[in-house]
């Protein structure tokens, strides 16, 4: 068994996709304002400057990331000087979280630096919670490889019996957050079964763990079965969230096959560094190297490394929840914080991250509130034809401003951003939604054209009778008879037109 390599450099960024609902009685058009005014003296503060979003420590490093992606792709991510960009994006910082420890087992624990601590809310509801932690000190990969699996859990998937006592699986035991001069915020203890099964019994929703709970306030977790005042948030997919991960080593063409699938697919260390995490006929060499990474520079010519191609030993490892980057220890390249490709992890691939997320996070929310529409559909509510008419807005609005199929002319921004965008699915899941969307357009179309030939008829009829008792009365020569003739006309038609509009009003026609 050999031994497993030490990581000299490592960060993971997080992004949890959340779904956010507004109080009752409020509305989507001043949902910006009740988003301020909930976070208002709280620990989360509004950042203003879209283009400072703190991460970087020079002018250059800013520039160099603002002018890598398209000029719409900036007009989205930073605003125009002088506009007000609350109605599209607005970014809160929270800045009293200086570490977080997290607990392996007993006797495994790290403890991280906390780099970054942003929440970018999207004005559809959607909101992403961004953690960046890096690690002072150097780490064995297996340990780096758990850390990967067990950190982004928001909550256990499942329990298990492990020496007669119940424990939470795939999960880390406890995970503590740290302020300045270390002193204890939160900590979340994930071997809680009776706090996690209580709270799915009662509500039917994924519950959340005590440190993400906290790190959200003053926001609260959607409960169905209560109404709240606050904005509430609902997990749009399961318990892991997907990461961003940066790892530097010595010798990163020392990793085995073993390693690079486990860091693809966020994946435990497992036994073994020499064994493969799936069977080995489901991941044949040449598709994994084919599907899930990206080979530009990664050289694995021994003859050619030792030329001029000695810097060519980074790879990048994708499977859409996971991106991963590895690459040797080196001030000049891979290692630099300023313009090397850290610098590109934390800034330019971590925008793009940020966009990918979004993209599928909002058609899985537009899709989901698209099929409650239909169930909840029904032909004499006027208020449930307007919620479709809502949602198919809102979808267009995505359509037109967020939804980006490249987001910079650089060679390999466009292929990096449409392999993480292909292995999230996004593609295919707009295509999807597009397609039920305009399959409930439809619909609605011919409910309105069915209701326009329903109204139209009785208008007819009521023509019809006013024709018939105009003509009686032009033959007719008693001024009596003409009297009555017309006010029995008025009447009748007077009461057929009250008919048909009373049947427009109530069924929304």
């Amino acid at each position: 068994m050999t031994t497993s390599p030490e990581v000299k450099l490592f960060h993971q960024i997080l992004f949890w996709p959340l779904r956010l609902i507004p109080p009752n009685g409020k509305t989507q058009t001043d949902f910006a304002k009740t988003l301020q005014g909930q976070l208002k003296g709280s620990s989360w503060h509004k950042h203003d400057d879209l283009y400072d979003r703190g991460t970087a420590s020079d002018e250059i490093t800013r520039y160099a990331e603002f002018v890598y992606f398209h000029p719409f792709i900036r007009r989205f991510l930073y605003g125009q000087v002088g506009e007000n960009h609350d109605s599209v994006l607005q970014l809160f910082k929270r800045e009293d979280v200086e570490q977080v420890e997290v607990a392996l087992s007993k006797d495994k624990t790290h403890r991280f630096k906390v780099e970054r601590l942003h929440l970018y809310a999207f004005d559809i509801r959607v909101a992403i919670l961004v953690m960046e932690i890096s690690s002072p000190m150097l780490l064995a990969l297996a340990e780096v490889q758990d850390c990967l699996d067990y950190f982004r859990r928001v909550y256990p998937p499942y329990w298990a019996y492990w020496n007669d006592k119940c424990q939470p699986g795939h999960s880390p035991q406890t995970v503590t957050l740290y302020a300045k001069n270390h002193q204890l915020l939160v900590k979340g203890v994930y071997n809680e079964s009776d706090k996690f099964l209580k709270f799915v019994k009662e509500h039917q929703e994924s519950p959340v763990a005590e440190h993400w709970e906290y790190l959200l306030k003053p926001f609260v977790p959607y409960q169905p079965s209560q109404q709240s005042d606050k904005i509430c948030y609902q997990q749009i997919e399961d318990e892991r969230i997907p990461y961003m991960a940066y790892l530097a080593f010595d010798d990163p063409q020392s990793l085995t096959e073993g390693d690079m699938m486990r860091l693809a697919f966020a994946d435990g260390a497992g036994s073994s560094s020499e064994t493969l995490p799936y069977a080995t006929s489901f991941f044949p060499d040449a598709k994994f190297k084919h599907e899930y990474c990206y080979d530009r520079y990664w050289e694995t010519d021994p003859a050619y490394l030792l030329g001029k191609h000695g810097w060519m030993t980074t790879r990048y490892l994708c499977c859409g929840y996971a991106f991963t980057m590895i690459g040797k220890d080196e001030p000049y390249f891979f290692s630099d914080g300023k313009t090397g490709a850290l610098s590109h992890f934390r800034h330019h691939y971590f925008q793009m991250g940020l966009i990918a997320h979004f993209h599928k996070a909002a058609l899985l929310m537009l899709w989901e509130e698209l099929a409650e529409a239909v169930a909840n559909f029904s032909k004499k509510d006027s208020q449930s034809r307007q919620q479709f008419r809502d949602i198919l807005e809102q979808l267009l609005h995505f359509t037109h401003r967020y939804w980006f199929t490249e987001v910079s002319n650089q060679v390999q921004a466009k292929e990096l951003f449409y392999w993480w965008s292909k292995h999230l699915g996004t593609r295919e899941l707009f295509d999807r939604v597009m397609k039920e969307a305009q399959d409930a357009h439809q619909y609605l179309d011919m409910e309105e054209q069915r209701s326009q030939t329903e109204t139209t008829t009785r208008l007819t009829v009521v023509a019809t009778v006013g024709l018939v008792f105009g003509l009686t009365l032009t033959v007719s020569t008693d001024f009596s008879m003409i009297t009555w003739f017309a006010l029995g006309g008025f009447a009748v038609g007077a009461k057929a037109i009250m008919w048909a509009l009373k049947k427009e009003w109530l069924t929304g026609d």
